[in-house]
């Protein structure tokens, strides 16, 4: 068993939710910028707010993650640097990315600044734990679909790397990252903080309509104790886009089961449970961490929030129905039931009006509940936390140190050294004719005059004082209107180096970027005309026998692999935990050592597998459909081998602009996939008609769902399902 707590990390989709979390017992938040950001739909922070946040993280010694872990485009790189530049001035605790040429910028040009790699990164083995390290990453925020027992292995082996485990919010039908669908049906990608949920959404199967790629919301409660002692470092809440009551009772709730781990107190426990629950809640499911054959990953109910159960109905009338319960029922809580047996057609009640006795709860409403009907309450009055005031906060100042020196010059001066960034320096000011009056409360009197100034991001400390006159420095006297004119003057000239330092920083990193293009590689793919004219369409590399665009590891994908003349294609799938599966496209290259083979890097795991196989003279690589190339520094990361990897596939939820731009802006052969192209929608961890469909055999034949006027396919293999769509 581990001693030491682990980091409890709260969202914080907007300012209020986390000063709540904090006020909660939030040992860290997690947020957005305007721009950048995974949740888009969250309010998410500007700058002020962020600097009042920072006050209030230190002053109660907590920590704040940035997450810049959307895929960002070429056009949008000065505006990337504009927030790097400020996050590096702030000082905050870590950057969470995504995009591996923001990864690349943030290790050439701001090395101070911690990385933590997103769960959209998907690294989910030894091969990319390995990759990460090399590339600088100091915290991977794991995949939801990860056992406990794997988490423990990497714990114990990876002694260097911290790991972010999810522990409670919502499930995302596909791997994080690896989700097309709201990009590709809707123009809205996941990869952009613009899902738009098409898993939430009902499907028909067979006549039959249901939210068949909706997941029930992760809740792992009490279990967390296995997570505290195989010392997971952070255990993280999902949740930016839900409101600061959310935020509030599910923290509340972690935190004593951290505080409490192995000692938890029953009542204790289900009374934070319940408020949890009563600000939202889905269906629960303690996820693929602690999965059994028992656990339910997909809901069959409604998909929504439907709070938590407080009785059954026991007595109705025309206008009314009544339930026994120990929950406290209030008007403006709102009240659930279901229309249909399946649970999956809501009625809320808004509670208007109501008795309440010894025994029982009387609502009144226009559509009343059968006898014996379950209750839900989905919104708790009770449990609204006051607003918070922004104004009422201070911003972080950034502490600077200084010393004054009384100078001798024709006339006597004050000369003030600012030291920022192992850099000095200096401002002179010249004394009054009154200067030679006895005044012993100097140095408390300037920094005073120091600390009154508010609209600046410094605060100025004096660390000490010396004199260079023949005036005994108890004689130098200042008015305080000549001091607050000092400190208003440093402050002002502070603020110039300041924004003369971060235009200096960011027009010499745009220059940098402006004159930019990825080095041009030893090889291309167009040094093999017939092959580059063949790959330009991305189907033509597709697993033929399934139109499968990748290659799962199975026997009859090796006699299903595309050949072009003498060239063969094998598109390496993201997610892959067993060994053997490289082992297998490793003893392919030996036995086919003829032929010229092309892999597709998907992952960055892939990123450490090639580098065996170096030694190969018939394989090279190209950057395929996952590997998300947005922008140049995706193709300048150095851990892209040069002499290898002969081409990119465009990052397909992109816009054309984008691709000409770098198409043309870049030494690296580039291709656009083809708009007709079926990519997978979902990639996920389990097999649909088992889920979904609750059949005890998964199918071999694609199964078809639609959705309004748009059809689908399912694919299942190797444990994943997969959806397409059908043109």
């Amino acid at each position: 068993m581990i001693d030491k707590k682990p980091e409890l990390l709260a969202p914080a989709g907007s300012f209020m939710s986390a000063y709540y979390a904090y006020q909660a017992g939030a040992d860290a938040v997690y947020l957005g910028l305007t721009d950048f950001s995974a949740r888009k739909s969250a309010q998410n922070f500007n700058d002020n707010e962020l600097l009042k946040l920072k006050k209030i993280a230190l002053d109660l010694n907590r920590k704040i993650y940035v997450a810049i872990n959307t895929v960002v485009m070429d056009e949008e790189l000065e505006n990337l640097i504009k927030n790097l530049q400020f996050i590096d001035r702030l000082e905050v605790d870590a950057v969470i990315v995504q995009d591996f040429g923001v990864l690349e910028l943030l290790r050439k040009f701001y090395p101070d600044i911690i990385v933590h790699a997103s769960t959209q990164m998907a690294i989910h083995n030894e091969y990319g734990i390995e990759k990460a390290i090399e590339l600088g990453v100091r915290r991977i925020v794991l995949p939801r679909e990860l056992p406990v027992s794997a988490v423990g292995n990497f714990i114990k082996k990876y002694r260097e790397m911290e790991f972010e485990v999810f522990i409670h919010g919502s499930l995302c039908y596909s791997y994080s990252g690896l989700c097309l669908s709201s990009g590709l049906i809707r123009g809205k990608s996941g990869n952009r903080g613009e899902c738009t949920q098409p898993c939430r959404e009902k499907y028909t199967h067979n006549g039959k309509t249901s939210a068949y790629f909706s997941c029930r919301d992760l809740s792992t409660g009490k279990l967390i104790g296995k997570l505290i002692d195989i010392g997971t470092h952070s255990l993280k809440i999902e949740g930016r886009q839900k409101n600061p009551e959310y935020t509030y009772n599910t923290v509340k709730l972690y935190r004593y089961l951290i505080d409490n781990n192995g000692k938890i107190d029953k009542k204790i426990y289900n009374v934070l449970l319940q408020n949890c629950e009563f600000v939202f809640s889905r269906q629960k499911t303690t996820g693929y961490l602690f999965r059994n054959r028992n656990t339910q990953i997909i809901t069959e109910k409604y998909p929504r929030n439907m709070g938590s159960p407080v009785g059954f109905v026991a007595k109705t009338s025309k206008d009314s129905f009544s339930f026994k319960t120990k929950s406290k029922i209030e008007i403006n809580d709102v009240l659930l039931f279901f229309l249909n047996k399946s649970e999956n057609i809501p009625y809320k009640i808004p509670v208007r009006r109501l008795n309440q006795d010894d025994k029982f709860v009387t609502i009144y409403c226009d559509k009343i509940p059968k006898k014996g009907q379950k209750i839900y309450k989905a919104y708790s009055k009770n449990l609204e936390l006051p607003g918070v005031t922004r104004r009422a906060f201070p911003a972080y100042k950034k502490k600077i140190n200084a010393e004054i020196t009384f100078l001798a010059r024709d006339k006597y001066a004050l000369r003030i050294d600012c030291f920022i960034d192992r850099e000095r320096y200096s401002f002179e000011y010249p004394a009054a004719s009154e200067t030679f009056c006895k005044d012993k409360g100097f140095k408390d009197r300037i920094q005073k005059a120091l600390s009154a100034e508010a609209d600046t991001f410094y605060f100025v400390e004096i660390t000490g004082i010396k004199n260079e006159t023949s005036v005994n420095e108890d004689y130098f006297y200042f008015s305080n209107t000549m001091l607050q004119g000092i400190a208003k003057n440093l402050y002002q000239n502070l603020e110039k180096i300041n924004e003369e330092t971060d235009a200096t920083q960011i027009a010499q990193i745009m220059n940098y970027l402006n004159n930019f293009s990825a080095p041009k590689p030893a090889k291309t793919i167009y040094d093999y005309p017939e092959v580059a004219e063949f790959i330009k369409k991305r189907s033509n590399i597709n697993i033929k026998k399934r139109e499968f665009p990748f290659f799962l590891g199975n026997k009859t994908d090796f006699s299903s692999l595309e050949i072009f003349v003498k060239y063969y294609f094998i598109s390496m799938k993201p997610i892959n935990y067993d060994t053997t599966y490289y082992k297998k496209i490793e003893s392919f290259i030996k036995n086919n050592s003829s032929n010229t083979i092309f892999l597709g890097i998907n992952n960055i795991s892939h990123l450490k597998f090639i580098e065996r196989l170096g030694k190969y003279k018939n394989v090279y690589f190209f950057l395929d459909l996952y590997f998300y190339t947005a922008n140049r520094f995706t193709l300048s990361n150095k851990s892209i081998d040069r002499s290898k990897v002969l081409f990119a596939y465009y990052w397909i939820e992109g816009n054309s602009k984008n691709f000409e731009y770098l198409k043309n802006n870049t030494n690296f052969p580039l291709f656009q996939i083809e708009s007709t192209y079926s990519a997978p929608l979902f990639l996920h961890n389990g097999i649909f008609t088992k889920e979904s469909l609750k059949n005890a055999k998964s199918r071999t034949s694609d199964i078809v769902v639609t959705n309004g006027d748009d059809s689908y396919s399912v694919y299942e293999s190797g444990g994943f399902s997969c959806l397409f769509k059908i043109y």
